[in-house]
Order: structure tokens, then sequence, then C-alpha cells
């Protein structure tokens, strides 16, 4: 998982100026999420059930930065304790 998003990424460098600063989840060929907040995107990827690599759109002249579904979110802790 992640070669065919890649592409798909590399091939609609207007979903990154799109989105610029945002965080963008691709699963297969087409965009699922995306949001400022990266928790935010990575639980809708999770509740959708879909497999899915998250990136934070930027220039294009930075590099990458992906986020496979089996990462687990680590970050600030919440009240609630749910991550």
């Amino acid at each position: 998982m992640g070669t065919k998003e890649l592409k798909w990424l590399a091939a609609h460098p207007e979903v990154q100026e799109q989105y610029l600063g945002e965080y963008i989840a691709i699963a297969g060929e087409k965009l699922v999420a995306h949001g400022k907040d990266f928790k935010k995107v990575f639980d809708q990827v999770q509740k959708s059930g879909l497999e899915a690599i998250i990136h934070k759109a930027r220039r294009l002249d930075k590099g990458l930065v992906v986020c496979s579904r089996a990462a687990r979110w680590i970050g600030p802790s919440n009240e609630t304790g749910n991550q």
C-alpha cells in the first residue's frame, strides 16, 4: 500500500496547491479526507475503514511526509484519554 497513492499524488500537483498546508488522505486514486488537524484527518480515515496515506500538502519543492494506516496517533494526549 502506498505506491499507487504516491503515484496519484505526483500526477496531481493541483491537489498540493489546493490544500496547501493541510493534511490530505489518499486511498487508491482518490482524496478521501483533508484538514489542518492531523488527528482529525487520521480519525476520519480510521472511521472510513480505508487504507490511506496521509500527507501534509506543501510546496512541491519540499519533501513528502507520509503516514500509513498502521500508524498510531502520537501527540498531546486529550482529556478523555482516547488516542
